[in-house]
């Protein structure tokens, strides 16, 4: 099993799309579960390749769906609480040409 480097833009990605999703109202569903699988794969690679932790295979399968959901649990009460708190997430980065 070969993991690229572009799985950790991926995963960058779909949880920022995630989170945009969250605390903007829209539906997660469709975008939380490759998201939440990647980060599964992710896990139990770096678990169990030579270059991780090389833990046997098994003990890499249940690690790593216990990382995830730990990891799930985290990233939806922090995007919950920056909803309920009214965090902004929207900044305006336009220049004052005047200055």
């Amino acid at each position: 099993m070969i993991v690229f480097p572009s799985y950790g833009k991926l995963l960058l990605t779909l949880f920022v799309i995630i989170r945009y999703q969250r605390i903007y109202g829209s539906s997660t569903f469709f975008t939380a579960i490759p998201t939440l699988f990647i980060t599964y794969i992710v896990f139990v690679y770096i678990l169990n390749a030579p270059i991780g932790f090389n833990l046997s295979l098994n003990v890499s399968f249940i690690l790593g769906a216990v990382f995830t959901v730990i990891l799930a649990v985290m990233f939806f009460v922090k995007a919950r609480n920056n909803r309920d708190n009214q965090i902004a997430t929207d900044v305006d980065v336009t220049i004052d040409k005047a200055a």
